[in-house]
């Protein structure tokens, strides 16, 4: 039972380090992926010891099953029995030509990405072995050292923040520490055993090989460890430097090792995803750069994503997804995410106009509307050729399409911008313009819609260029 206090102290104080949770918890949920495996399970029971309240969610990914369907009942029973809260989902894997594992995780980011809140925690029970085996997988495909780091103790990805608390626990300490929680079963994977399977090759032939040669693998672990501050000094100075990119002379001259993080971290912030780029694409930029032609350049990254070289600098281009009009009842309704485009909007009403001042500090992309003109149900759709608007404070009507050429608004990117349609009419086109429909008074007692639109991740970047331009 010694081991008990132990292990929660050390993952209290790994929280707190490495400050997993920050300021998240006053208003914000723990989520655990909860397989029923020994690591998760211990993660579950270690974050309820400490009281972070943590709710079980467990993925089933249809690949196993009456045995995955077991799994599904013995994660409820241990919940009901423990007074954890617990959901279970079955994902689609679907046809999209990847394998079960890539598939698989495709599926769990994109249903995290849908599931929790913007300030919640994604819990995942990865522990101290399971990082040195992801770093010699790595290894072997050539990856640098973020990509040998990959597990660390937070990361964000598009909207979601993921923690793994047992980084520093062995699989022995885990399991001793379930013993002592009075659990002595728990789901096992078959398919965990099949050495087909890379990582399961790694995990029971070469790490058994290398401690069984050398002894231990300490050497390993702080090898990790050395290659996460190395790493993490790299991505920091990435963020500094990415205004770099619009510079193709500073691009070009920066440090190979800076070169690929600076143009990653530049691209999260353009996209709100997280792209990797590969050496082939890595190569051909820097061969672009180099020649600084006179046309443009354009490199394909894969999943709809291009970098556009020209003399002016880089840009990226996104294939955007054909999207369908959304009635949006903002009263029932007052946040509005649309995930094909990476975009949210939210309605708040007002009891008054805001004043001059407000009004002229207003962004582009939020706007306010006289709540006597506008209906508690709008059309939010995709831009239509031969849409036209009046823009405020003219008396003419003006194609979007010449709206977006004032704006500098590259035309892949039209399809992506979402017109705000009342009763027929174009009245707001987010970070570009808004019409005179219902224009509000400045400082009145009159009622009114305050609307805002950002992005889901990413922040305001290309809407402030937009109003800008």
């Amino acid at each position: 039972m010694s081991v008990l206090p132990k292990l929660a102290d050390r993952v209290r104080q790994f929280i707190g380090r490495h400050r997993l949770f920050g300021e998240r918890l006053s208003d914000a949920s723990v989520w655990v992926g909860f397989s029923g495996g020994a690591d998760s399970t211990a993660l579950l029971l270690v974050l309820h010891e400490l009281g972070f309240s943590p709710l079980a969610v467990h993925l089933n990914h249809g690949l196993r099953g009456e045995e995955a369907d077991a799994d599904v009942e013995w994660c409820h029973d241990l919940c009901a029995t423990r007074g954890i809260s617990f959901e279970s989902h079955r994902l689609d894997l679907g046809e999209g030509g990847r394998g079960p594992e890539d598939a698989g995780r495709a599926r769990r980011l994109a249903f995290w990405e849908n599931r929790v809140g913007d300030n919640d925690v994604v819990a995942l029970g990865h522990h101290r072995g399971d990082a040195v085996e992801d770093m010699l997988l790595r290894l072997v495909r050539g990856a640098n050292a973020t990509g040998l780091t990959g597990l660390r103790p937070a990361r964000q990805i598009g909207n979601v923040c993921y923690v793994r608390p047992l980084l520093e626990l062995t699989k022995d300490e885990l399991i001793a520490y379930l013993q002592g929680q009075g659990v002595h079963e728990w789901c096992r994977d078959g398919t965990n055993s099949d050495c087909s399977f890379r990582r399961n090759a790694v995990r029971h032939e070469w790490l058994p090989l290398i401690r069984d040669r050398i002894g231990h693998d300490q050497g390993l672990v702080q090898t990790l460890w050395n290659l996460r501050m190395d790493a993490d000094f790299l991505e920091e100075e990435a963020r500094r430097l990415t205004g770099v990119v619009d510079d193709p002379r500073l691009l070009r001259d920066l440090h190979p090792a800076l070169f690929p993080r600076v143009l990653r971290e530049w691209l999260r912030q353009e996209t709100g995803r997280d792209t990797i780029l590969r050496r082939p694409a890595i190569t051909r930029l820097r061969e672009a750069l180099e020649r600084c032609a006179s046309e443009s350049v354009e490199i394909p990254l894969g999943e709809g994503i291009s970098l556009i070289v020209s003399p002016a600098g880089v840009r990226v281009k996104q294939c955007v997804e054909p999207w369908d009009a959304i009635s949006w009842n903002w009263r029932d309704t007052p946040v509005l995410r649309i995930e094909e485009l990476g975009l949210e909007f939210r309605a708040c009403e007002m009891v008054a106009s805001p004043d001059v001042r407000t009004l002229a500090e207003g962004r582009g992309d939020v706007e306010w509307f006289s709540l006597r003109d506008f209906p508690a149900e709008v059309l939010v759709r995709p831009w239509q050729c031969g849409d036209r608007m009046v823009p405020f404070g003219r008396k003419s009507p003006k194609k979007l399409q010449d709206l977006f050429v004032d704006g500098h608004v590259p035309r892949e990117e039209r399809q992506a911008c979402p017109i705000l349609d009342v009763g027929g009419e174009v009245v707001w086109v987010p970070g570009l313009k808004r019409s005179a429909f219902g224009a509000v008074t400045p400082g009145s007692n009159a009622p009114c819609i305050r609307l805002e639109c950002f992005p889901l991740a990413g922040g305001r970047k290309k809407m402030d260029e937009r109003m800008k331009a």
